[in-house]
């Protein structure tokens, strides 16, 4: 995520005040200790999230089947994740 628009996100006093994110195990508990990016990169690669988005300007991302219920006036909810990075 070198260059993207993360490095403009912000944490949350909150999230500071919390434990430090060192690494997070590996995947199917292998482990491996990732970054923050390369978590994200798993994440996204392995379809479990989509890319971060800027929500202000970008809005989130929606699946057809979550359009086309907007569209039939229908009220679809989209959980959302916030990222903190530090």
């Amino acid at each position: 995520m070198s260059g993207s628009s993360r490095d403009t996100w912000r944490s949350a006093p909150s999230a500071r005040n919390g434990p430090t994110n060192t690494g997070t195990s590996g995947p199917n508990g292998s482990g491996l200790t990732l970054t923050f990016d390369e978590w994200l990169t798993y994440g996204v690669g392995k379809g479990y999230c989509s890319a971060p988005v800027c929500n202000t300007h970008d809005g989130l991302p929606s699946s057809e089947e979550e359009d086309a219920q907007w569209e039939d006036g229908g009220d679809p909810c989209v959980p959302a994740v916030r990222l903190y990075v530090d």
